[in-house]
């Protein structure tokens, strides 16, 4: 399961996730960067939580997150990448595993880009985040901690959700990669 944070300060965007990969009862952490649960594909930072499978092929797609000069709104989510995102999911038979008759491309997204940062759902609602986000396992229990601890350091106010997330929640778990929209830099902390 996954676990993916973001907050907002200072003009950019803090993400954060755990590096827990679960199936069944078999549990591993991911220390490949082209496995992380958030990555750099070029100026934007993607967060997905869901459907591995569905997650790396739409990560493939280097030229779908190409920015245009207006940059990362809703509407280039609601109508650039979630047409292509469906119809790589359909024509791939991706969604093999998910009910046909629904809207769903099971997993979610939060695409990142300085200051913004807009939310992809597995139902395709698409919206823009105001100022922080958690999306995943452990949710019910590092949201919270995002809105009663107000860090100066966002980062420590991320570790300490996270920490939150994966002490209440057996899916989610330590090293956790650290990453921000300005440096573009990742920090694994807590190996």
């Amino acid at each position: 399961m996954t676990l993916i944070l973001g907050k907002k300060k200072d003009g950019k965007f803090y993400l954060g996730a755990d590096s827990l990969a679960t199936f069944s009862d078999c549990k591993q952490n991911i220390y490949d960067k082209e496995e992380y649960k958030i990555r750099k594909i070029g100026d934007l930072i993607i967060g997905g939580s869901g459907h591995v499978s569905v997650i790396k092929r739409i990560c493939l797609e280097d030229e779908l997150f190409t920015l245009p000069k207006s940059g990362l709104t809703k509407e280039l989510v609601a109508e650039v990448f979630v047409p292509a995102i469906l119809k790589i999911v359909k024509d791939e038979d991706l969604a093999d595993e998910l009910n046909p008759d629904e809207l769903n491309i099971g997993c979610s997204f939060a695409f990142a880009w300085k200051d913004k940062c807009i939310i992809l759902r597995s139902n395709l609602l698409v919206w823009e985040v105001a100022d922080r986000f958690a999306m995943g396992s452990g949710t019910d229990y590092a949201f919270p901690v995002m809105y009663t601890e107000d860090f100066e350091n966002v980062n420590e106010s991320l570790l300490k959700a996270l920490r939150a997330g994966s002490n209440l929640c057996t899916s989610v778990g330590a090293p956790y990669i650290l990453i921000d929209t300005e440096k573009q830099q990742y920090e694994i902390v807590e190996k």
